[in-house]
């Protein structure tokens, strides 16, 4: 098996087996997303904080069920990075049960009061 798809692998067990014990829950944005951090997974080096992230999404067309993403925080400049992502994608639209995407996101700032400020603040104490 290649390393790709066991990672994929992996993760998908790992995303079909939460029981969220362990993520603490940071808040909701208007569409009823709701986001949790893994601060057990919290890692800081070179400057920036790495920590994985949870994303639960309201039933919804496109069969998205969460997602589970590494990320990347630039705590000095308040600036945040995803560099992967694992969507588990409901069967019932026809989709795969899960779908990596390993492309990383350019920087982006968080609007004020919005959950991913949260997150940073979280974070980068």
């Amino acid at each position: 098996m290649r390393l790709k798809e066991s990672v994929v692998l992996l993760m998908a067990i790992v995303i079909s087996q939460l029981s969220f014990a362990g993520w603490t829950k940071i808040g909701s944005n208007e569409d009823g997303t709701e986001y949790s951090l893994d601060l057990t997974s919290v890692e800081k080096r070179d400057g920036y904080v790495y920590v994985w992230r949870l994303s639960e999404f309201l039933p919804n067309t496109k069969g998205l069920i969460s997602s589970k993403a590494y990320e990347k925080a630039d705590c000095g400049l308040k600036r945040w990075k995803n560099l992967e992502t694992v969507f588990l994608i409901s069967k019932n639209v026809g989709g795969n049960e899960t779908l990596l995407s390993n492309q990383e996101s350019e920087w982006f700032y968080p609007p004020p009061d919005s959950v991913l400020e949260k997150m940073i603040k979280t974070i980068c104490r």
